[in-house]
């Protein structure tokens, strides 16, 4: 249970609960109604989807559930502190209607393990009603001890959000956004999700819980947990931002320094001055304690040479996290250097220090910000997306492939805000540890043979885990 609590005193968990009591998406959660509850010994639980390939042309879905606390503090590992729910492979889903079959099934189970957690005894029947034998049999009305658990919210990337929620308003539509009335192609310029202007109409178009379940269409099977809503199905920050956005606005950052002359003294092609940016970047870097890869070479084929700048897919988030931090360094060194008369010198040094200004915020911050944190880093947020926007409204009509405007800037604008209303850190809604978790349990897998892995991997998870567990009791560490 140690390793579900992080490193969050009695009193800061309490806290924690007494502030997400008085948020809309958790002011009514039926968690608050046990008598028997106590908020100090309450776990929020976080509700994560996503593929993985584990052979080649097949994926498997990964459901998995964790502690919103986290493991901060404790052992670095993801095996103890994310446990998987199902996984289950694709190919078994062929249509939709098997597809929402297996959700609504693991919503089912997710619940019924859910009620059982926070009314804190052993239940009386299983998840179907069925009679339960063995050792379930003999916990029936049994405590299941002080701790209790509840759900608190679900956290996936664009992708698995839409298919595990059956969502028909997502990135690929039209309507692009389940959370507003944003629009793709609207005739009034007001209401696409490209204007980030004082005149967007689509802000004051915000879709309530209640908003959703009285609009027509297929609802989530995961209306069944208890707590669920709309808003509390949260937009990943990690994929949003360093797997999105930040990899548009390094690629065009970086083509715009060398356009404006700035790195001229580098004497050869476009790659020999990208090599240089590179070096200055590596050494930039480590100079403030950082260690930055050499690879991948920066190169116009991997910084989007006939499409819109940006960078490659082979640069992970992590990378491309530093790589955003030398970005604001190094613009805020040319701005200082520039004319007046360079606006986009100065708009560009504002873009990128806005963004560096809000990552910094929450990753110095606890799970809750004070006020004036919260506020400054949602502020920085949208400032970066509205010089983001003027930026790209200008190499528009200069007719240069930079600053691409993605469905993505307006997710990160709906996270802007709810950084404002809640001020919970938005680094808790991000999966860079269910990533890793997702390739430990790929790594278990592709160790079975592929007719056999759909059982074969839930054993040789548990054979690792006890293992771990073992190691770790040998060391005193647990």
């Amino acid at each position: 249970m140690g390793k579900s609590l992080g490193n969050i005193s009695e009193s800061g968990r309490v806290g924690f609960w007494r502030h997400a009591q008085n948020l809309a998406p958790w002011r009514n959660h039926p968690c608050f109604e046990q008598e028997n509850v106590s908020l100090a010994s309450l776990v929020p639980l976080t509700v994560h989807g996503d593929g993985a390939q584990f052979f080649r042309d097949d994926e498997h879905y990964v459901y998995s559930i964790s502690s919103l606390f986290g493991c901060n503090g404790c052992i670095q590992t993801t095996l103890l502190s994310k446990f998987p729910i199902a996984i289950i492979p694709e190919r078994w889903m062929r249509s939709s209607q098997a597809q929402k079959s297996v959700n609504q099934t693991v919503a089912q189970l997710v619940a019924w393990s859910l009620k059982c957690s926070i009314s804190g005894v052993g239940p009386d029947v299983g998840m179907y009603g069925e009679t339960l034998t063995g050792y379930r049999a003999e916990m029936r009305g049994v405590s299941l001890g002080p701790w209790k658990a509840a759900y608190f919210a679900f956290k996936a990337d664009l992708k698995a959000r839409k298919w595990m929620h059956s969502f028909s308003r997502y990135y690929k539509s039209k309507l692009i956004c389940d959370s507003c009335l944003v629009s793709s192609g609207a005739s009034d310029s007001a209401m696409r999700y490209k204007n980030f202007s004082q005149e967007a109409a689509w802000p004051l178009t915000t879709v309530s819980h209640e908003d959703y379940m009285a609009m027509p269409g297929t609802k989530t099977t995961w209306l069944q947990v208890e707590g669920f809503r709309l808003e509390n199905c949260a937009f990943d920050f990690m994929h949003n931002v360093f797997l999105g956005i930040a990899r548009d606005l390094c690629g065009s950052s970086i083509q715009v320094l060398i356009r404006f002359g700035w790195y001229d003294h580098v004497v050869g092609d476009m790659d020999c001055k990208l090599a240089a940016v590179q070096r200055e970047m590596v050494r930039d870097c480590r100079a403030c304690g950082f260690f930055m890869p050499k690879k991948p070479v920066l190169t116009e084929a991997n910084l989007g040479k006939d499409d819109y700048a940006q960078l490659g897919t082979r640069f992970k988030a992590s990378h491309v996290k530093l790589i955003v931090f030398w970005i604001a360094k190094k613009t805020q060194k040319c701005s200082d250097q520039a004319p007046n008369h360079d606006r986009i010198t100065h708009v560009l040094a504002t873009c990128a220090y806005s963004l560096q200004r809000c990552i910094d915020l929450c990753d110095n911050s606890g799970l809750v910000l004070d006020p004036t944190a919260a506020n400054e880093a949602s502020d920085s947020l949208r400032l970066h997306l509205k010089t983001y926007s003027w930026l790209a409204a200008y190499f528009h009509r200069e007719r240069l492939l930079l600053f691409k405007l993605r469905p993505k800037h307006h997710y990160v604008y709906h996270q802007a805000m709810q950084l404002k209303a809640w001020r919970i850190n938005i680094n808790s809604f991000s999966t860079w540890d269910e990533e890793g978790f997702l390739g430990q349990i790929k790594a278990i897998a592709t160790a079975c043979h592929g007719a056999t892995a759909t059982y074969r991997v839930y054993q040789r998870y548990l054979l690792v885990l006890a293992l771990m567990v073992q190691r770790h009791r040998e060391l005193n560490d647990m």
